[in-house]
This record gives C-alpha cells, structure tokens and sequence, in this order.
C-alpha cells in the first residue's frame, strides 16, 4: 500500500492502481478500508468521481461499525472534498461520514471577523453538514436524537446567520464562507 501512496504522491493513478489491484484481500478491516480509500483517491485522481465514490462508499460501510478513522484520516489528502461529494450524493454512513469530513478538514472554519455571519455553534455545524447531505430533517433528527423541530430550529438559525432564503442557499453560503 507504500507503494500504492508513492505513485500517487507522484501524480501516478495508473500506477497505483495497478499496485492495488495486486494487493491481496484481507481479513482485517482496517486493511480493507484502506484498500478502499487508497482506490478511491487514486479513481479521483484519473477524474473517475463515480467510482471514487463507489470506492469511498464501500470504505465508509466496513469502517462505520469500528468507528476506523484512521485510514481515511492517515490516508486521505483531500479526501474531505470526496468526503463532502459523498454526504452530497447520499451515504447509509451519514452520521460516520459527517464526523470524518469535519475531522478531515480540522477545525471548521469561521469567517473573518469582518463577515456578515455570526460565528456557528458546535451543534449548528453538525446540523450545517448535515444539511449538505441529502437525508430529510426527520432522518437528520434521528441521527442526532433530537426532535424534528430542534432540527427546524437549528435550520432557522443557521438560515438566520447566513442570511440564507432555504437548505440550498444555506448550504451554498457556508461553501462560500468556507464553513464546509
């Protein structure tokens, strides 16, 4: 797998894929998740997105129930942009894959002090990422355990502080502001 990052560190996807695609299959499941998103970064790199995120997909599902950060945090130079296309186009490890995309950028950013928004919450950037995704405010509330209308209210708030008119502008504004 050494070899697999070199070639991409060297811009070289043909390469590591051919690397990986030699790499025998493993029982571990840190192996496995590693493969996945090493294929993942490299399909990214040859501008193959649908199987970069079939790939990302795949890892996200057999990491989910260990909570394995580490290869994707280990792994993953600008994986968050595959992260957030991921949580756009819709993941069954929505909640895992919110966490790893807000530890893969660190600390959200916040605008400049200069900037028409007021500073988010801890709470209200969960709720933010989650916005990004494609789950429904009765599915984000059953990830965060709280009730449709918290959800609601946090929506109202983040609209508020963006100076957003719905979901999309929300999020759009937060990309703008560097906030996902």
């Amino acid at each position: 797998m050494a070899a697999a990052q070199l070639h991409l560190f060297d811009d070289d996807a043909f390469g590591a894929e051919r690397v990986l695609a030699r790499i025998e299959r493993s029982e571990s499941t840190r192996r496995q998740v590693s493969l996945q998103v090493l294929t993942a970064l490299a399909a990214d790199a040859r501008h193959d997105a649908g199987r970069a995120l079939d790939h990302l997909e795949n890892a996200l599902l057999a990491a989910a129930p260990q909570r394995l950060r580490r290869p994707f945090l280990d792994l993953g130079a600008g994986l968050d942009r595959l992260l957030t296309a991921r949580l756009e186009r819709g993941t069954e490890a929505t909640a895992f894959a919110v966490d790893l995309a807000q530890r893969a950028s660190g600390q959200v950013p916040r605008p400049a002090a200069t900037g028409p928004v007021d500073p988010l919450t801890t709470r209200e950037q969960v709720v933010l990422r989650y916005l990004a995704s494609s789950l429904s405010n009765a599915e984000i509330a059953a990830e965060l355990y709280v009730s449709v209308n918290t959800v609601k209210s946090h929506q109202r708030t983040l609209y508020r502080k963006l100076a957003a008119d719905g979901r999309r502008d929300a999020v759009r504004r937060a990309r703008e502001l560097h906030l996902l």
